[in-house]
Parts: structure tokens; sequence; C-alpha cells
């Protein structure tokens, strides 16, 4: 019998990072010495608290500093390590990569990215549908060690919503109207390998004031 047909319930939280000083305004990519700014540490303190009361078993993160960050403040009391996995890393947009977004909106190219994004693919850098077959291939390595257990997964926005789609079953081109928040909580749910969506985009209470 396959290891991950047993019929065990394994959860995984995913965790986009805390907001940094450039979150929305640079298409920072994979750049790497990016941290979380005081607003971004908070959230994750806040995201922190509202694990709390939940058992965590293990922890995987995106390889890039807000993440980590993220993953640390949310786990620093739970005498867990820390997972790196490259394949939860954010969009390798290559040429692209510090742009302005301000910039990146006067491109041509970029009403393709917001349009058809499952066609495009950044010049020097990754496709949408290579960040999919990474991201899957991430959590599949995670579904199929760890069954049964509850994992928080720290990484970034597109990459997870991404996942979400395909798991809710719209269209890649669509994937960027899932809401994910700096440092909110998308919970989904695998039995034998098959993902159901339990929550998207949850923030802790005191966020939502």
């Amino acid at each position: 019998m396959n290891p991950d047909d047993s019929g065990a319930l394994t959860r995984i939280f995913f965790v986009r990072h805390g907001v940094t000083d450039k979150t929305g305004t640079v298409l920072y990519g994979r750049t790497k010495g990016i941290s979380l700014n005081e607003e971004g540490r908070n959230q994750a303190e806040l995201m922190g608290q509202y694990f709390e009361p939940i058992k965590i078993d293990a922890v995987f993160s995106s390889p890039l500093e807000r993440a980590l960050e993220t993953a640390e403040i949310i786990t620093h009391d739970r005498g867990l390590d820390i997972n790196v996995n490259e394949g939860l890393s954010d969009t390798d947009v290559g040429s692209w990569t510090n742009m302005k977004m301000a910039e990146c909106n006067e491109l041509e190219q970029w009403k393709n990215v917001q349009a058809t994004p499952s066609q495009f693919k950044f010049p020097q850098g990754e496709s949408f549908v290579d960040v999919f077959d990474r991201m899957s291939e991430a959590v599949r390595f995670i579904t199929t060690n760890y069954i049964g257990k509850n994992i928080v997964v720290t990484s970034h926005r597109d990459p997870i919503i991404i996942l979400l789609a395909s798991y809710l079953g719209v269209h890649m081109d669509s994937f960027q109207r899932i809401p994910c928040k700096p440092a909110s909580l998308t919970e989904v749910a695998f039995i034998n390998g098959i993902g159901t969506v339990e929550s998207v985009n949850v923030l802790p209470a005191k966020r939502m004031a």
C-alpha cells in the first residue's frame, strides 16, 4: 500500500510571509536580504498567537529571509526545526527582478501576466506553470512524509494561490482572484494525497478590527 493511502488527515497551514518595506511596490522575486519590517514582525507574532491552541508537528519554509523570519516568529517557542525547501520559494521573475510595480504596469507583457498567466514565462525566469509544478512537488513530499500531522508552511503570495487554484478547481488564469494577504493563513486538508481547502486568507481577529 502506498504510504499516503492510509486515510489519515494531514493538515497544511500555508502562511504568506509578513510585509517588508518593499511589499506591493517592487517585484523583488527571489532577491535575498529582504527582511520583515516592524509591521511584518507584528503580523507574524499575531499569527503565532493564533496558532497557540493548535498542535504543530513540523514547519517548512521558503529559503528567502522574509518567509524564514515569519516561520521563526510563529514557532519560536515550539522547539521545532524549520525545514527549508527550495520548492516553496517565490517566483523567479528573471530580468524583471526588483522592477518597480509602477514600471511593470507600463509593460505590454504585464497584461499577459494578469490575463493569461498560464501562458506566461518571465524573461530569463520561470513560468507560472513552473511555480505550480515545484510547489506541488514540495507539498507532495510533505503529505507523503508527514501523514496525519499538522504542518506550517511559510511561502509567498503567488506560489500559494497558484496551488490553491488547483485545489479549488479554478483555472490558473484566474488564480490572482484568490485573496492572500501578508501573514494570512490558508488551510488545506489532505486525505490520500487529495487536498480540500478548509479556509482561505484567514487573519487573526486583531488585524480585522
